[in-house]
C-alpha cells in the first residue's frame, strides 16, 4: 500500500526517499530497497546508511559491508552510525575476511575522522573482542584512555 501511494508522488524529496528505504529495510525487503536505491536521482549519507542498516537487520553482513565499500567509492562521508553498524557486521561475519575488513575500516576511521567518538570506540573494542583479538581491543582501549586522561585530548 505504501509503495503504491509513494509511486503517485511526482518528485519525492530525498527525505521521503530515505523514509521508503528505511521502511523496506525494516520489513526485510532488501530487494525492493536496492531496486529503489538504484533508481534514486539523489543519494546522501542517510540513503546509504539506510541500505546498510537494512542488510544488518536481515543479518546479511557481507552485503552491508559491500554497500559501505561502494559508499566510500562514491565519496560519501559515513556517519558515526554507519561506522558502528559496519563494524558490527565485521564482528559478526562468519568468514575470516571480517577481521581484515574491520581492520581496514579502523584504518579508514583513523585517517579520515578527527575524533573517535565513544560509540565508534566501543564498536571497535566489540569488533576486536568478537573476532578473538583481545590484544588489539586492549591496546586500543589503553590508547584511548591515555589520549583522554593523560594527554587531555577529547
Amino acid at each position: 500500500m505504501c509503495g503504491k501511494v509513494f509511486e503517485e508522488i511526482l518528485n519525492p524529496c530525498i527525505v521521503a526517499c530515505n523514509v521508503m528505504l528505511d521502511a523496506f529495510g525494516r520489513n526485510g525487503d532488501m530487494g525492493s530497497a536496492l531496486f529503489f536505491f538504484d533508481r534514486m536521482s539523489e543519494k546522501d549519507m542517510v540513503s546509504w546508511t539506510s541500505v546498510i542498516n537494512g542488510f544488518v537487520r536481515s543479518k546479511q553482513f557481507a552485503k552491508a559491508i559491500w554497500v559501505f565499500e561502494k559508499m566510500i567509492e562514491f565519496s560519501v562521508k559515513p556517519s558515526e552510525a554507519t561506522y558502528v553498524n559496519v563494524l558490527s557486521c565485521c564482528a559478526n561475519l562468519e568468514e575470516q575476511s571480517g577481521f581484515y575488513q574491520g581492520r581496514q575500516i579502523h584504518g579508514y576511521i583513523f585517517r579520515n575522522e578527527g575524533v573517535m567518538t565513544v560509540f565508534m570506540g566501543t564498536a571497535l573494542i566489540d569488533f576486536y573482542g568478537k573476532r578473538g583479538h583481545l590484544e588489539f581491543a586492549l591496546e586500543f582501549l589503553i590508547k584511548c584512555w591515555i589520549e583522554r586522561f593523560v594527554l587531555g585530548m577529547q
